[in-house]
């Protein structure tokens, strides 16, 4: 009887952690070089490798190691469209550190 009820509990968990991660929205991420930055206003302009077009990208409020500038590829991570949520200077990132 106790068994039953540890499979029970064990597969309540297992259903709960899988329904709970199902419903969240997945990140996409964009990279392209910086066409033009303004950081009064804390938006971005960049060139996106994929479509070959510009993206414009509000920074406010995101994760950013440090101010980009205009020429630097950057790596960007967003849920809703326009709005950054990671920004990632691919330009200055320092592979030898690893």
């Amino acid at each position: 009887m106790v068994r039953k009820r540890l499979w029970f509990l064990g597969y309540l968990v297992v259903a709960s952690f899988l329904a709970g991660s199902c419903g969240r929205p997945a990140g996409r991420v964009v990279q392209g070089r910086c066409l033009e930055y303004d950081q009064a206003g804390q938006t971005c302009v960049i060139l996106d490798e994929d479509r070959s077009q510009p993206v414009r990208f509000a920074l406010a409020g995101a994760e950013m190691g440090g101010p980009p500038a205009v020429g630097d590829v950057l790596r960007i991570y967003y849920v809703n469209e326009g709005q950054a949520r990671r920004v990632k200077n691919v330009t200055k990132t320092d592979l030898s550190k690893k």
